[in-house]
């Protein structure tokens, strides 16, 4: 077997196996003393970031990057520009997500003039 590194063969070079898939959610238990912990931290919009993550399966870095303008609450879908792939992807939301939204929209803690990210808090 010969691999390549830096552009020189390399003779028994074992490839690597990609890893498994994971598929797990958090189980009813752990949801609940999540949102309890989220709940009691001083900043509220953690627990609004908990909570569309765990109804959209959104990663932590995605929703801490979503764009108001990205966020289609008529059509019930975000897009999600800066993604860990680096391919942008459109997120369906559901009922509880685009609640989760509108709430977030409403709070008197983000700053209303504030386009670019969502979850960035008045000063």
């Amino acid at each position: 077997m010969v691999c390549w590194a830096l552009g020189q063969p390399m003779p028994r070079c074992a490839h690597t196996k990609p890893g498994a898939a994971r598929d797990r959610r958090v189980t009813p238990d752990e949801e609940e003393r999540l949102l309890q912990a989220a709940h009691s931290q001083f900043n509220p919009m953690v627990w609004l970031m908990i909570r569309l993550a765990l109804a959209t399966a959104m990663r932590a870095g995605e929703i801490q990057r979503l764009c108001r303008s990205d966020v289609d609450l008529k059509r019930r879908r975000a897009l999600l520009r800066d993604t860990k792939s680096s391919q942008a992807r459109t997120v369906p939301l559901s009922n509880e997500a685009t609640s989760i939204l509108r709430e977030a929209f409403d709070s008197p803690i983000l700053s209303i003039d504030c386009e670019d990210l969502l979850w960035r808090a008045r000063t």
